[in-house]
């Protein structure tokens, strides 16, 4: 049986020998599947790497920049080929590497902890209904896993968590479409905004030059048009992250562009039997890299209108990974064999989201190998 790190090992060899398109195309044609958080990355990550590569062409950057931008390509790539897990690779192409099906999918590890964020959505869930909008700031600091409260949401809206479910993968009750896109750069207010509807095209399987001019268009043509939600019902949710990273925040251009895409590009009359829709505004933050951006994106978040603030993403203390544990305890049933895994796995008394999540994969990986 061929081992999922051999493949992982492959794709990095890729990015070593600098094909990315070569990985781009491997990525999004055989391996994962069009559901998974990591084939929306790819989309993300591939779209800045042509307009880099377009820029180059028409040589309007320099040689530094197209060294910084094709190292934050082999970075993001490296990133996502780490992530991979059986539950992200087309059946096909799992079959065709002889890999098992995973017995447990991997969206159970988001399930550790964001009880204050879980709690502050319940509340919010009575005035979800279909053809509504709804907008939510999701805040913290860079390593807490935004994309994984995002996706966990969308995994409880279809239903996916229910108590009386066993771990396996289940049909959802409702289908909930995740789109996931970052806001870029710029220090021109005009600019940012038609960036922001360009790449929210892009997420969304559009062609964004068939659309000019952008800043023209509103939320029901893009809806009309993509493939992805074309067929969604009133049973239905939409759910679009919004990455806002603390290197391309602006405190002056990125709240107002924000501000324009909810009072204005989203401002339009969208089918009552449609999916409702819900936009999370993920901002993240690097006190170390970048002092005072913290207090920054607080301050912006306070003036907001519109949107509703989710608690700030923190720590995960050990505890939480216990509760974890018990809740599935019919994977890990004797009480030293949690004890064992909280001793050798979490001895700290609190970590980053992302680290837990890795770890927790790691157990869950160990059923199919």
């Amino acid at each position: 049986m061929l081992d999922l790190q051999l493949l992982q090992r492959e794709l990095k060899d890729l990015v070593g020998l600098s094909q990315h398109d070569e990985v781009f195309r491997s990525l999004k044609e055989d391996i994962l599947r069009h559901e998974c958080e990591l084939y929306n990355d790819t989309i993300v990550i591939q779209s800045r790497h042509s307009d880099s590569k377009r820029a180059n062409n028409l040589g309007v950057i320099d040689f530094r920049e197209k060294n910084l931008h094709f190292n934050n390509v082999s970075n993001a790539l490296v990133w996502i080929i780490d992530r991979i897990t059986i539950a992200d690779l087309k059946e096909d192409y799992r079959k065709k590497r002889e890999l098992p099906q995973q017995l447990i999918p991997g969206y159970h590890v988001y399930t550790c902890d964001r009880v204050d964020q879980t709690d502050a959505f319940e509340r919010l869930r009575a005035g979800i209904h279909p053809g509504s909008q709804h907008f939510f700031y999701l805040f913290g600091g860079e390593l807490q896993a935004h994309k994984s409260f995002f996706a966990r949401v969308a995994h409880e809206l279809e239903g996916k968590y229910l108590p009386d479910q066993d771990t396996h993968a289940r049909q959802p009750q409702h289908h909930a479409v995740q789109v996931l896109f970052a806001i870029d750069e710029c220090r021109d207010p005009q600019v940012l905004r038609e960036r922001f509807v360009r790449n929210l095209f892009t997420a969304f399987g559009l062609i964004p030059d068939h659309y000019r001019p952008l800043l023209q268009q509103n939320l029901g043509i893009l809806l009309e048009n993509s493939e992805k939600t074309r067929a969604l019902t009133a049973n239905d949710y939409l759910c679009v992250f919004v990455h806002i990273s603390h290197w391309a925040w602006n405190k002056n251009l990125t709240p107002e562009a924000a501000y324009w895409f909810i009072q204005t590009f989203c401002q339009c009359t969208l089918r009552s039997d449609g999916p409702a829709i819900l936009f999370f505004f993920a901002f993240d933050y690097d006190e170390e890299q970048n002092p005072g951006v913290r207090e920054e994106v607080m301050a912006a978040i306070q003036k907001g209108t519109h949107v509703t603030d989710l608690p700030e993403l923190g720590m995960v203390q050990r505890k939480d990974v216990a509760i974890w544990l018990l809740k599935y305890m019919h994977l890990f049933p004797a009480a030293d064999q949690r004890k064992q895994i909280l001793t050798q796995r979490f001895a700290d008394s609190e970590y980053f989201m992302e680290d837990v999540e890795l770890e927790l994969q790691k157990l869950m990986d160990a059923f199919y190998r």
